[in-house]
């Protein structure tokens, strides 16, 4: 008999850390974790004890389906490995390409409603600092070719960014969500009663064009479920939906963006291993 998978939020994990919970005694079900926990992890002091958990729940790794070295939007439940040798291989994997997502936190922080407009000028340099840094080991005409792309010189979007300003009342309430209006919605369907607030200022985009879940226009790639989640849960930030206060701070931007993650790998089923749920 197959038994239900159960995705471990990393806070349930501190808890057991602190002995507020004991997993251990949960059974018939199959823990996992992603690697989105190695995200979390790897900003710790001390990743050694989050991972001895991971290992102590044999708990296993679910991760993104690949085919060629793009991931199809479907997941998989890696059956070998322990916790640790996933982890060092991740480490080993992001460290290869040293890109930094802080460059995307202060954006995000600033369409929140931050007034960090320091680290949104700093945004031109930072940015042309990291491509350099990722194209590096590129052949120099192909380097150069990039380097001098339209797409690398950031500084007219920035000054735009900045001359609109991050008065997020005034965004919310060209939404039609002002006055925490989208803050008290109740019932079921939240999405759609959001949709029927705020469409008349979307234009002729789709709802899932709007919340993040379809590809953008011009393209005809489709987009996996995780990274559709995690826009949606950027747009609701936004629009003050369950919005956090934290959402406006640069610093507080990772735990933020993993809390979507989260939710987007635990929205996932996995049919090698568990039945489908109901």
């Amino acid at each position: 008999m197959c038994q239900p998978l159960f995705y471990i939020d990393q806070n349930v994990i501190g808890l057991q850390l602190e002995g507020k919970v004991d997993l251990s005694k949960v059974e018939g079900v199959r823990w996992v974790y992603s690697k989105v926990h190695f995200v979390e992890i790897r900003r710790s002091q001390t990743p050694e004890k989050y991972l001895d958990v991971l290992e102590a729940l044999d708990a296993m790794l679910l991760d993104f389906a690949m085919a060629q070295f793009r991931p199809t939007g479907d997941v998989i439940l890696v059956e070998t490995g322990r916790p640790k040798e996933h982890f060092a291989r991740f480490l080993d994997a992001v460290e290869e390409v040293p890109f930094d997502m802080s460059i995307i936190d202060a954006l995000q922080a600033w369409w929140n409603g931050s007034n960090e407009v320091e680290l949104i000028r700093q945004l031109p340099e930072r940015w042309s600092s990291q491509l350099e840094s990722i194209c590096e080991r590129l052949p120099p005409d192909l380097r150069r070719q990039i380097m001098e792309s339209p797409g690398a010189d950031i500084s007219a979007l920035v000054q735009r960014i900045i001359s609109q300003g991050s008065d997020i009342e005034k965004t919310r309430a060209a939404f039609g969500g002002g006055k925490g209006r989208l803050g008290d919605i109740k019932g079921d369907g939240h999405l759609m009663q959001i949709w029927e607030i705020v469409r008349q200022s979307c234009g002729d985009m789709t709802s899932d064009e709007f919340f993040g879940f379809a590809p953008s226009r011009g393209t005809h790639e489709g987009k996996p479920l995780f990274w559709g989640i995690g826009a949606c849960c950027a747009v609701l930030d936004m629009l003050g939906y369950k919005a956090e206060r934290k959402g406006r701070r640069t610093e507080k931007m990772p735990n933020v963006r993993s809390d979507a993650e989260h939710i987007a790998m635990g929205a996932y089923w996995c049919p090698s291993a568990s039945p489908p749920p109901g």
